[in-house]
């Protein structure tokens, strides 16, 4: 990632062989206006990256099976759209695929948890939204067993309390 932290971007990606000694992926349309916030290796996809455009109001997947080349999952009206504050903050691999958590500010003053999912990191879906994700915020997730866990907080703007969602059916614990 490039940028100030509160602001992340324009994408960045950086490999190494070794974890010692670095090379910086070239340039490329494929990072131009986003940015990158996570990346995970994801069993059968390789490796996916989310994010989102600069105006942070549009998801960004990217996938690649090595790391140095990268394609941009194409624009799909679940990752949001222009005036909705999308924030995609942690990829995972999923019981089948992969799995991103984030917040989404839909007409609302404060975010709505997200779940998005794709079985193959081409196709994505969103996990309907649900009382339990109002004023939510999830930050990071990570597959336990066969399930995802995932971490963030609740009671915006006031009252924020850490809050875990366990499985499929997210539900607050």
């Amino acid at each position: 990632m490039a940028g100030p932290a509160d602001a992340p971007g324009p994408a960045v990606v950086w490999t190494s062989a070794d974890g010692a000694s670095w090379t910086k992926v070239p340039d490329s349309a494929t990072f131009r206006d986003a940015r990158m916030r996570s990346v995970a290796a994801v069993p059968g996809i390789g490796l996916v990256a989310a994010g989102e455009d600069l105006a942070g109001d549009t998801g960004i997947i990217w996938t690649s099976r090595d790391g140095l080349s990268w394609r941009r999952v194409l624009t799909n009206p679940v990752f949001g759209r222009p005036g909705i504050q999308v924030r995609m903050y942690d990829v995972t691999p999923g019981p089948a695929g992969a799995v991103v958590v984030g917040t989404v500010t839909e007409g609302l003053q404060y975010g709505v948890g997200v779940v998005w999912s794709s079985p193959d990191g081409v196709v994505w879906s969103r996990t309907p939204s649900s009382p339990e994700l109002l004023d939510t915020e999830m930050n990071a997730a990570t597959l336990w067993s066969d399930r995802v866990v995932a971490v963030g907080d609740r009671g915006a703007p006031d009252a924020y309390q850490a809050t875990a969602w366990v499985g499929s059916e997210v539900r607050a614990r």
